[in-house]
Formats: structure tokens, C-alpha cells, sequence
């Protein structure tokens, strides 16, 4: 399966600049690339909220399953552009990106259920928060080989 989807972005230099795992980029790079994801992501938000707010109250509801669909598919869009982002850029700083973007990832998908353990007061999800800053500012500010 990854190999039919590294033919498919290698065919199309767009889909190589977004969607590719393979390579590095530079502090500029991703810097650049992160911001625009960012502005991406706010627009797509911004656009669903809205509009499915419109459409549900004017009862057209059919539409509006229609664009809760389209968010989630642009939303899976920018996530896998933003985790293809952060595995050239740990590339580019000599690191092997699956075993870190795991472990990111776990933590921040179990930090929910370990704060539930622990009384649901929220310090642990607050705590991961901080930790996603800082592995974000690592990529943004680490020195790479490019």
C-alpha cells in the first residue's frame, strides 16, 4: 500500500511537495510550510463551523452531513501534509521520524484517558499541551543538515 501511494506523489510534484514522507526540509521550509497548514487548517475550521451552523438552522441537513464530510476529508488532508512535514524535517536533524512521531502521538492520544485515571482535573492534558510546544519549537529552532 505505501508503495502505490510513494508512485502516486512521485508522478506529481505538488503531491511531492505536501504529501511525501521521503526527503528533508530547512528550518525556512518548514517554517513556511507550517504556516500556510496553519492557515489551511483555520480556513477549513472556520469554513465548516460556519456553514454547517447555516445549514443545519435553515434545516437543510443533507448539506450540511455533505460538509461535515468535506471537513473531515480536508482535515485528514492537513494532518498527513503536517505529519510528512515533521518526519523531513526530524530527517533533516538525523533523526529516524517514525519511533519520535509514535511517541508524540501516543502520548498525545492517551493523555485524555491517563488524566481520567488520575481525577480529570486537566494538569495532564496541560502537560502534553506543553510538551507538543516544545517538540514544535525543537523542529522550528533545531539545526539540521540543510
Amino acid at each position: 500500500m505505501y508503495n502505490r501511494y510513494r508512485k502516486l506523489i512521485s508522478r506529481h510534484p505538488f503531491l511531492l511537495a505536501w504529501f511525501s514522507f521521503d526527503g528533508r526540509v530547512n528550518r525556512r521550509q518548514y517554517l513556511f510550510r507550517s504556516l500556510a497548514l496553519g492557515a489551511v487548517w483555520l480556513l477549513t475550521i472556520a469554513i465548516a463551523w460556519y456553514g454547517t451552523n447555516a445549514l443545519f438552522n435553515m434545516k437543510l441537513d443533507i448539506l450540511g452531513y455533505i460538509l461535515t464530510a468535506v471537513f473531515i476529508l480536508a482535515a485528514l488532508l492537513v494532518v498527513i501534509a503536517d505529519n510528512s512535514l515533521m518526519a523531513r524535517r526530524l530527517h533533516d536533524m538525523g533523526y529516524t521520524a517514525a519511533p519520535i512521531m509514535c511517541l508524540i502521538y501516543g502520548i498525545t492520544f492517551v493523555s485524555p484517558a491517563i488524566d481520567r485515571l488520575l481525577g480529570g482535573s486537566g494538569w495532564v492534558n496541560s502537560a502534553v499541551s506543553v510538551f507538543n510546544l516544545a517538540v514544535t519549537c525543537y523542529l522550528f529552532l533545531g539545526k539540521g543538515e540543510r
